[in-house]
């Protein structure tokens, strides 16, 4: 009787077993999709902007950037930028009028990236001109940094522990790209550089250039000083995550133009130009104020110090030469 009570009880415990697994398993699937939708709903704000930064980024250097790269020779007879929304809707009325789909996508894209190309060519005439640097920079871009960006964005939005090394690397290139960028210009004397407007030399120029290289130093120094966080991994959707991040990216891409097309056409104007250059001048003149009440404050603070100091240095000293004198005496 004992034997056949042991014996029920181990096929009743092992026609519970399965039935435990397949709870365990689904448990475990309720578990990954919970965590997965809170580890989704847990980013911060900053990582949401770091996202959709590095999206523009990525845009402008492989599609705007490749672009470029392969019709360069043609971009000093292209259109003008749209500077509102039926100019920048003409361009899709362009290319209704190819055949194939394919072709009005690539029309619209090497109309809109040469239209903005050329807009930035009246503050650096290299862009113009088919220049051997600026294709060399163009081609880096368009090829590994800009497809770096789209990566580094999956790594933010689904917290890879390669984020941050990876958002290193990344910020260091853009700086390093951005500094040649302007040394090569510098060493040229500014030749190609358009330094009688204000709109293509202050806002251009060096507005656009020191505002992209900062967002990416402020994302250095995050990826520097950042911690490690222990398990933090998502099991995404790749295909879909990507899919998404086309979208969104190309979406973003356009407004950026169609915002740049605005703001070019707002900048043209005398009066706005006027203001550049005196907000320019102001901030020059307060800068070399600030630094002559610097250097003021920093004589006045050494002489104050002096006069404080200078008795118990003196003190030290005489105490040094009586012990002196006494030893040798």
């Amino acid at each position: 009787m004992a034997g056949k009570g042991k014996g029920a009880s181990n096929q009743g415990s092992a026609q519970a077993a399965p039935a435990e697994r397949t709870t365990e398993r689904g448990n475990n699937n309720n578990k990954s999709q919970h965590n997965h939708s809170n580890s989704s709903s847990s980013l911060s704000l900053f990582d949401r902007l770091v996202i959709l930064w590095l999206s523009l980024a990525g845009w402008l250097q492989v599609v705007l950037g490749g672009i470029f790269v392969a019709h360069h020779a043609t971009t000093a007879k292209a259109a003008g930028l749209p500077s509102s929304h039926t100019d920048f809707f003409h361009l899709f009325s362009k290319a209704a009028n190819k055949e194939s789909p394919l072709d009005q996508v690539s029309h619209t894209f090497v109309g809109v990236a040469q239209s903005l190309t050329k807009a930035y060519s009246c503050a650096d005439s290299r862009f113009s001109g088919s220049d051997s640097t600026i294709l060399a920079f163009e081609t880096v871009k368009a090829y590994l940094v800009g497809p770096l960006c789209f990566f580094l964005a999956y790594a933010v939005a689904h917290k890879r522990g390669y984020r941050f090394p990876l958002q290193l690397v990344v910020s260091s290139l853009q700086i390093l790209l951005v500094g040649l960028y302007f040394l090569t210009e510098h060493f040229n004397n500014y030749s190609h550089v358009n330094t009688k407007s204000a709109k293509c030399y202050y806002v251009y120029f060096w507005g656009s250039n020191v505002v992209f290289a900062s967002v990416f130093a402020l994302l250095f120094l995050q990826s520097f000083f950042a911690e490690k966080t222990a398990g933090a991994r998502i099991s995404g959707r790749k295909v879909q995550f990507a899919v998404k991040l086309a979208i969104g990216a190309t979406l973003v891409g356009l407004a950026f133009v169609l915002a740049v097309g605005v703001a070019h056409e707002f900048l043209e104007q005398a009066h706005v130009q006027k203001q550049i250059v005196q907000a320019v001048q102001v901030s020059q003149e307060f800068a070399k104020s600030a630094s002559v009440q610097a250097q003021k404050a920093a004589h006045e603070g050494y002489k104050q110090g002096y006069a404080v100091l200078s008795p118990y240095v003196q003190q030290g000293v005489n105490f040094v030469k009586e012990h002196l004198n006494k030893v040798l005496a």
